[in-house]
């Protein structure tokens, strides 16, 4: 009854998550924000639908998002997609891989950071993300105060439950 044609692109949205590799050629950078979230979704080997629960927005709009149909995604939605994917926000807009800038372990954290992130075990996204944060120039000097802002963060992206 149903015919396959090589020549006919899938327009399913029930297609495979990785999809075939002309599609997406690996040595090509995606050049949107939605391209580059699927891209690292799919380097992860992520289901649309795990990465939406991960960060906690619903499959549908996240196929909006990687395929450009969306509004422009609140700052809320990006650092959750950034944090489910454990990449840097900026990395999520330019497209470069953290490693190429100073992580937390090339940079001089502050003592009070240093103690915070060790005694709370974060990963090192979650410490080069509090290590950008600056109010007026100035960060927390200590340990409780990066904490209060650490997870004042989590809980406004829905990661207050752990």
């Amino acid at each position: 009854m149903a015919h396959s044609s090589s020549n006919q692109p899938d327009r399913s949205e029930r297609a495979p998550a990785d999809g075939p590799p002309e599609e997406q050629p690996p040595q090509q950078a995606p050049q949107s924000l939605g391209q580059r979230i699927r891209a690292l979704r799919q380097k992860q080997k992520l289901s649309l639908s795990e990465l939406a629960r991960l960060a906690d927005v619903s499959k549908g709009y996240l196929s909006q998002v990687e395929r450009s149909k969306a509004t422009r995604p609140s700052a809320i939605t990006i650092f959750a997609i950034a944090d489910a994917l454990d990449v840097s926000v900026t990395e999520l807009f330019e497209g470069e891989e953290t490693e190429s800038r100073p992580s937390s372990v090339e940079v001089e954290l502050p003592d009070s950071l240093r103690a915070f992130a060790l005694e709370a075990e974060l990963p090192p996204v979650d410490v080069d993300m509090l290590a950008a944060i600056r109010y007026r120039g100035l960060q927390p000097d200590n340990t409780d105060d990066w904490r209060f802002l650490y997870e004042s963060i989590r809980r406004s992206v829905g990661r207050g439950r752990h």
